[in-house]
């Protein structure tokens, strides 16, 4: 997803638009990509688990960090 932010800030690669991230992917397509494989496999993994707890904030707040971690 790529930001409309100048490509002076701190939180971009130089230049670009593209968020300075862990996999060092400078290429926002390329990011998107992994992206989208990650959380797909995060997904199928939430999937397989076997959940007890209410579906609450505290529980959505928990899938979201799951998916989202990295």
């Amino acid at each position: 997803m790529a930001y409309s932010i100048g490509s002076s800030k701190d939180d971009c690669y130089p230049g670009t638009t593209v968020l300075v991230n862990k996999l060092d992917l400078r290429d926002q397509a390329a990011l998107d990509q992994a992206e989208k494989i990650s959380v797909t496999l995060r997904t199928a993994e939430l999937g397989l688990r076997t959940y007890t707890e209410p579906f609450n904030f505290d529980f959505y707040r928990m899938l979201h960090r799951e998916l989202f971690q990295d």
